[in-house]
């Protein structure tokens, strides 16, 4: 198996970063006092992976130039699935970080 480099770094960086948002969750569902700076920055980094990920799965597409069109075949591609609900995840992100705010 070779998977191609855009896929690597989407699976890794971003499946980093949503096991950071959710453990994040988690320490403040279960009442863990953390630093607001430290919940902050946490959410920035967070953010920022999120966004590289997203543009490594945009990476993959044959052509990326097309990328918006990946969003119309959601029935049948995961590739579509992620393009829909990464951005929603990555809004909620930067919702959460502007409530702290």
């Amino acid at each position: 198996m070779n998977p191609a480099f855009s896929v690597v770094v989407f699976t890794t960086v971003a499946g980093a970063a949503q096991g950071l948002v959710v453990t994040l969750a988690l320490a403040v569902l279960a009442g863990m006092p953390l630093a607001p700076g430290f919940l902050g920055m946490s959410l920035i980094v967070a953010e920022a992976m999120l966004l590289v990920g997203l543009g490594a799965s945009f990476g993959h597409l044959g052509r990326p130039e097309r990328a918006w069109r990946a969003v119309l075949m959601w029935r049948t591609s995961w590739l579509s699935r992620e393009v829909i609900v990464l951005p929603a995840f990555i809004a909620v992100v930067a919702l959460w970080w502007l409530a702290l705010r």
